[in-house]
């Protein structure tokens, strides 16, 4: 039995109706729309965390999703125009969902930077491995704070879940439909900045 004999066992086992070109290009949309959100969020680890291994949890992360995603993997076009345009696309609403996820740990920042600068001890620097840069004492301590609290309330599952409700509403194989205007995508948005600052 050669190799390809083989894919096309293992294609019926798993039950994939799905050419394998399909399934990669899917996947690869689903990794531009989960990677950005787990290389710029702090609560991964940021900046001590290698690289390496943040792509191996973006890769479990889309695997997970990937059910979700199966129904959607006949109409991704192949043509390589509309294909980059859906990428950039999903580049768009990981960077977004990145930006929401930042909100809470910035303003930790802001309210530890806030108690330094009012007591006076904005001067003694901290190096913070999650964002690799200096900052002040109560600024460190308030983000550490805040990162074990977001795991402690599980945070990530949100994050988690939200990516999946995503999915539903802004699909990989399709642009966003505008008709309604833009509102859908800043519903998904608005709710889940919502869940991050009541957490």
């Amino acid at each position: 039995m050669d190799f390809a004999n083989v894919l096309i066992e293992l294609k019926h086992q798993i039950g994939l109706e799905t050419d394998y070109t399909q399934t990669l290009f899917g996947m690869a949309l689903l990794l531009s729309r989960v990677l950005p959100v787990v290389l710029l969020t702090p609560f991964i680890g940021g900046e001590a965390v290698p690289q390496e291994i943040k792509l191996g949890l973006s890769l479990i992360i889309a695997l997970m999703l990937f059910p979700a995603v199966t129904p959607q993997l006949l109409n991704i076009p192949l043509t390589a125009l509309v294909f980059i345009a859906l990428m950039l696309k999903e580049i768009f609403i990981g960077l977004s969902f990145a930006f929401v996820v930042n909100i809470v740990f910035d303003a930790a920042n802001v309210a530890g930077n806030l108690i330094d600068t009012m007591s006076g001890t904005n001067q003694a620097q901290v190096m913070v491995p999650q964002t690799a840069q200096q900052v002040s004492l109560f600024s460190n301590l308030k983000l550490q704070l805040t990162v074990v609290t977001f795991l402690t309330l599980d945070g990530h599952h949100i994050i988690i879940q939200a990516m999946g409700d995503s999915i539903g509403m802004i699909p990989l194989d399709q642009f966003p439909r505008f008709s309604h205007g833009f509102w859908p995508f800043f519903d998904l948005i608005i709710r889940v900045a919502g869940d991050m600052l009541r957490i």
